[in-house]
């Protein structure tokens, strides 16, 4: 599958040793994918892979390297969700998240970001850069702005 205008981005973390002492260097554990949807032109989708740190290692299924597999499954996911009305974004990429979504805004002047990270973005805590009255207080995602 392929995206219109793809622009990605790792995401790398650091490589620290148990007691958090020592940094061994950075390891590549995702990657964020936005593009023009194949149908619909003018939205744009986002879509995410993100390994589990401890078990698992990027482009890899099994013991077996497959190169591009991660950026294939964020384009994937990026496609279906399409019409989702949320999506539920993992706290560790929350950062990453936030700081692509506002490079997708600058990218795609012309095009509209798809619903459900509109309502992302009012559901998380304020990001920084961000006020408080730049989100609702209410949310139907179950998350704590629920007053």
């Amino acid at each position: 599958m392929k995206l219109e205008k793809e622009i990605s981005q790792k995401i790398v973390k650091l490589e620290k040793s148990r007691s958090g002492k020592h940094v061994f260097g950075k390891k590549k554990v995702g990657m964020l994918v936005a593009g023009v949807h194949p149908e619909e032109k003018n939205k744009v989708v986002v879509g995410y892979s993100l390994c589990h740190k401890k078990y698992d290692e990027f482009d890899k299924i099994g013991f077996k390297r497959v190169p591009g597999h991660g950026r294939a499954m964020a384009v994937t996911r990026a496609v279906r969700w399409n019409n989702a009305y949320y999506v539920n974004v993992p706290p560790s990429i929350h950062g990453d998240f936030f700081k692509f979504v506002e490079r997708c805004k600058k990218y795609y002047k012309d095009k509209e970001l798809v619903p459900w990270i509109e309502n992302v973005l009012k559901c998380y805590p304020t990001p920084i850069g961000y006020s408080e009255e730049d989100f609702e207080s209410t949310c139907r995602c179950g998350c704590e702005r629920i007053e």
